[in-house]
């Protein structure tokens, strides 16, 4: 078993002495029952993320007095003239004049999920009751006091769902992930993990929401953006490290970073009908849209990797040689081009205690995990 925070992922098998814990990461491919339950239902995937829900303190109130009763529509809208996603390859002449195909990844102008938390809560009820109890992060995310409110109530929920008391287990099936990362959000400037103060914020409703409400601890993370220079890095580690420890427990409140999310404003252009002509691989929006939705988007799958790996790398490593000995025990979710057996092992040997994948779950679907199993050595 790999264990991030109190959750117990359990490793494919492999020849080696330890194999590798593969799970989704949050995007497109996670976002409804259909999904959930084909990514369960996979005997390869270690753990099952959720896409990320836009929370706000309203529902959470709302969700504590209604319970059931109560409708919910999601605070983010989809809309396709401006939310898409493309897989994008490049052709090449080879010396014998054929063409040579290769694949770069894929690129999506997606934000967080159309689905309201309390969707995602409706449908891992259904799945907990009728499907094997594997260990699912719930992402979120929304201004600070909403996410410190959702993982209160998370909580209870969690407890209640699930049996009721630590003893039952159910502290190793639920996590959650705060989503401090999507580059594909209207009216932001940066994606806020790039901002140390809006950080601390977030850092400082996380531990007052594992605090304060009932029920055992949830293993809590932040999915992180890429870094690509060592001051962003440092400041992570610097806010992390200013955080106490929670009341009771002396561990510290963040249990695991993923690492990383998709990189904004990524172009690519399609080859068009002839030579010399371009398309782009994206929707360009509306005329005079001024918000960024001009057929840029998001790069994640194999051009990410390198950058994704060094991520990885260098939070380690900062984690590790930290004069806070609580950083070393934060786990990290490595995220990335994680497209074949031999990138999830090169994640895990640069620091990632778990795998997670996204594009080549969109491009393949969920027999993606049972190759990438099969083919780790």
């Amino acid at each position: 078993m790999v264990q991030i925070g109190s959750l117990l992922l359990k490793e494919t098998e492999s020849g080696q002495e330890k194999g590798v814990a593969l799970l989704n990461s949050s995007s497109p491919w996670a976002s409804d029952l259909q999904d959930l339950t084909k990514l369960f239902d996979s005997p390869s995937t270690s753990a099952v993320t959720t896409r990320t829900a836009v929370v706000s303190s309203e529902d959470i109130e709302r969700l504590r007095r209604e319970a059931k009763s109560a409708a919910f529509k999601s605070v983010y809208e989809q809309d396709a003239n401006v939310h898409s996603h493309a897989f994008v390859r490049d052709h090449l002449k080879t010396l014998e004049g054929g063409r040579l195909t290769i694949a770069r990844g894929s690129i999506n102008s997606y934000g967080f999920s159309p689905h309201p938390l309390s969707s995602y809560l409706d449908w891992l009820s259904q799945l907990f009751s009728s499907s094997e109890r594997k260990p699912v992060i719930i992402s979120i995310t929304g201004p600070p006091e909403a996410v410190g409110g959702t993982i209160a109530y998370l909580r209870d929920w969690t407890s209640e769902i699930l049996g009721g008391t630590a003893d039952e287990g159910w502290s190793n099936l639920i996590g959650v992930e705060v989503n401090l990362s999507c580059p594909n959000v209207k009216g932001t400037d940066m994606p806020t993990a790039y901002d140390p103060e809006a950080i601390a914020q977030y850092l400082k409703e996380i531990k007052a929401a594992n605090e304060g409400s009932r029920g055992h601890l949830l293993s809590v993370g932040l999915k992180l953006p890429p870094y690509s220079y060592h001051a962003q890095f440092a400041a992570l580690v610097q806010e992390l490290s200013s955080l106490g420890s929670l009341k009771d427990a002396g561990r510290h409140p963040i249990a695991f970073l993923t690492s990383t999310n998709t990189l904004g404003c990524s172009f690519w252009l399609n080859e068009g009908d002839s030579p010399g002509r371009f398309t782009p691989s994206l929707p360009r929006g509306l005329p005079g849209d001024d918000q960024g939705f001009d057929g840029t988007g998001g790069l994640a799958g194999e051009s990410l990797h390198p950058i994704s790996l060094g991520n990885v790398y260098r939070l380690r490593r900062l984690l590790d040689a930290s004069g806070d000995k609580r950083l070393k025990n934060i786990d990290i979710i490595g995220v990335g081009g994680v497209i074949s057996g031999l990138a999830a092992q090169r994640m895990h040997a640069a620091g990632a205690k778990a795998v997670a994948l996204a594009t080549a779950l969109g491009r393949e679907g969920v027999d993606c995990f049972d190759r990438i199993s099969d083919e780790i050595l």
